[in-house]
């Protein structure tokens, strides 16, 4: 039995594995600063394992990627919130998301499967991303770029790029494309974006370690 639950087991199952005891090594260690983005982690972890677990079962996980779209979501909105406090705006971003998140799931997709909740949310962070970046450059405060607070504000977003541009053609045959050796589109980019993300984030935990050494 353990045996085939390993076997459903891809490589980026240990990616978000590694990065999780990473996450909770940092924090335990360190200081408390970075406990959204373990929460965030943490969260990631229980999706997989819960996931893995619906896939051995037979049974569906769709209810779990749901919670998954608003918790994963609602944490990055609030992580750029809590780094740029006298920006008013992203206290109403942070509302208008969780608003929707839940008219979503009670009122238009409901039990199925929650697109509109990733893409409406992932929209809602590159937006108020781009117009934080603007503001900086605009302002010529180019060492704000170079700091590991921005690294961290960088991270989801090609993640929410290329997931955006996969739920937005999920009825669409795109997704179905054979890129190389009989992967389609859809496994191509999520495998990409998904390597990046967690990459980002390892890269986050060791510069926080440094900064603090």
């Amino acid at each position: 039995m353990a045996i085939d639950f390993f076997n459903n087991i891809n490589p980026l199952s240990y990616l978000v594995w590694i990065t999780f005891v990473i996450s909770c090594f940092f924090y335990l260690k360190k200081t408390k600063k970075i406990v959204w983005v373990v929460i965030i982690c943490l969260i990631n972890f229980l999706t997989d394992i819960s996931t893995l677990m619906c896939i051995y079962s037979n049974k569906s996980f769709t209810t779990i990627y749901n919670i998954n779209f608003m918790l994963h979501h609602f944490f990055w909105i609030y992580i750029l919130f809590t780094f740029n406090r006298k920006f008013s705006f992203l206290h109403y971003v942070l509302v208008a998301f969780v608003v929707f998140a839940l008219t979503n799931l009670f009122f238009i997709e409901k039990q199925s499967l929650n697109y509109y909740t990733f893409v409406v949310g992932a929209l809602f962070y590159i937006v108020s991303f781009i117009v934080l970046s603007f503001y900086h450059l605009k302002n010529e405060n180019l060492n704000y770029f170079t700091t590991n607070q921005y690294l961290l504000q960088t991270t989801p977003v090609v993640f929410f790029i290329g997931l955006t541009f996969i739920y937005a053609f999920r009825d669409s045959d795109m997704r179905n494309i054979i890129v190389y050796n009989n992967i389609d589109l859809y496994t191509f980019i999520a495998v990409i974006v998904n390597i990046i993300y967690y990459t980002l984030l390892n890269v986050y935990f060791f510069k926080e370690r440094k900064q603090h050494a």
